[in-house]
């Protein structure tokens, strides 16, 4: 309850589990907590999260054979009208840690093309009880100047929620392994938007 008074009004946080009997999700918003199941075996979960990313490390990113529309089918489709207008974080566990879930091929594209996304852990939501001006935060986005759609409204959206003083946010070029190294060091938390 704490962290949902605490949501900003744009925000839905979308908690995905796999059990035994299926996958359980739960999303929250300021107003409302809901809850839904979709029925699949804890087996056939795994053959497909590894089947979709067995493609990816193949480079077959843009064309995922079944695996990718088959996730977005159990794991997407079922909140995607809820997503219209809101800043969706997920917080997937188990094997679904291991999945960009806004880049599966869902029925209107992929997620990150029409909602900002991020992902975290259910660790990452204790910063709400810190002082916002105590947290420094370093979000680094589309490292090395890739393309990733949604990248910089994501950072965006974060940048919202900290203080100018707290806030370092580096995209594109800006976003490289020396400026992660260089300041690190100094930052409560880092946030790299890189799907």
């Amino acid at each position: 309850p704490r962290i949902q008074a605490n949501l900003p009004e744009d925000v839905l946080l979308l908690q995905l589990f796999p059990t035994a009997e299926g996958v359980h999700s739960l999303e929250i918003t300021k107003d409302r907590r809901t809850s839904h199941f979709t029925p699949i075996d804890r087996k056939t979960l795994s053959r497909a999260v590894r089947g979709y990313l067995t493609d990816l490390s193949k480079g077959q990113s843009s064309s995922p054979s079944k695996w990718g529309p088959q996730l977005a089918q159990w794991l997407i489709e079922p909140i995607l009208d809820d997503c219209i207008g809101k800043h969706l974080v997920l917080l997937p566990s188990g094997e679904l840690s291991c999945v960009a879930l806004d880049s599966l091929p869902t029925s209107s594209g992929l997620l990150s093309e029409s909602t900002v996304v991020s992902h975290a852990l259910p660790g990452d939501l204790s910063v709400q009880s810190a002082p916002k001006a105590e947290v420094q935060m370093l979000a680094l986005g589309a490292p090395l100047g890739v393309d990733l759609p949604g990248t910089a409204l994501e950072l965006k959206a974060i940048q919202t929620i900290f203080p100018a003083t707290a806030w370092t946010g580096l995209l594109g070029a800006e976003a490289s392994y020396a400026q992660l190294s260089a300041q690190c060091a100094n930052r409560d938390i880092i946030h790299l938007a890189t799907h």
